[in-house]
């Protein structure tokens, strides 16, 4: 009878640990909504000509043109993955423009379909430093799920990390060409590469160093069955 007494009081204990966990851990995640496959808002001041965009009710860019500008949009829709991108073209021939882009401390400089990555591509690792690589075209966010790509026609661009405060980064663009589009996909992951569940604002990145082995660097795209095969005898 006491030893039934000791197992009830185990298992009462352990469903009271299981229902404090739940109700410290659930509201947190339920409280923090997902992303919307939603455009940005495109606000234009008339008088200077400059321009911001806000992406649900916040700011991620400012961009101040060199000379007045036209602006011109257009939001196109995938049917089968239903991923969401808005280009944003700005003329006339030879613009100037810079643009400093808001984002989360989890947003990186990356480099997305760039004339070089055709040329030359490459897989580039980031840890979270900022980058200053002259490859760099893009901000993708990863709290929020959104990239926002720039890229000029028969010009020169630069992207520069800045620093700001603990609760977001700052990336300065600067752009001259014949057109200067603005390229945002919003639910990159979740939509544009297919990762239907992906929902990162209820997780952090891991923070802790990572180590292990990547097939990239011996095979590049060349990994098959047979190196796998090849590489699981020698780890026996």
């Amino acid at each position: 009878m006491f030893t039934g007494f000791i197992q009830s009081f185990r298992y009462k204990r352990l469903l009271f640990l299981i229902s404090l966990f739940i109700a410290t851990c659930t509201p947190i995640a339920a409280q923090v909504a997902a992303p919307g496959n939603s455009p940005c808002t495109v606000i234009r001041n008339t008088t200077t000509g400059n321009f911001e965009l806000r992406y649900e009710g916040a700011v991620i860019a400012k961009i101040q043109a060199g000379k007045p500008a036209s602006i011109s949009e257009q939001i196109s829709t995938d049917e089968h993955t239903h991923g969401l991108t808005q280009t944003i073209s700005v003329v006339p021939a030879r613009q100037q423009l810079q643009a400093t882009i808001f984002a989360s401390v989890q947003a990186i400089a990356a480099e997305m379909r760039s004339k070089a990555q055709e040329k030359f591509p490459i897989v580039r690792t980031t840890i979270g430093n900022s980058s200053e690589n002259f490859r760099n075209n893009a901000v993708y966010d990863r709290y929020n799920d959104w990239s926002l790509e720039l890229s000029t026609l028969r010009g020169n661009q630069r992207m520069v990390s800045r620093s700001a405060a603990k609760t977001e980064k700052q990336f300065l663009f600067e752009a001259t060409g014949d057109t200067i589009r603005i390229v945002f996909r919003p639910l990159y992951y979740q939509k544009h590469k297919g990762i239907h569940y992906f929902n990162p604002r209820r997780y952090n990145v891991w923070k802790q160093p990572v180590t292990g082995w990547s097939s990239w660097w011996a095979y590049f795209r060349k990994f098959n069955e047979q190196n796998l095969n090849e590489l699981l005898d020698v780890w026996k």
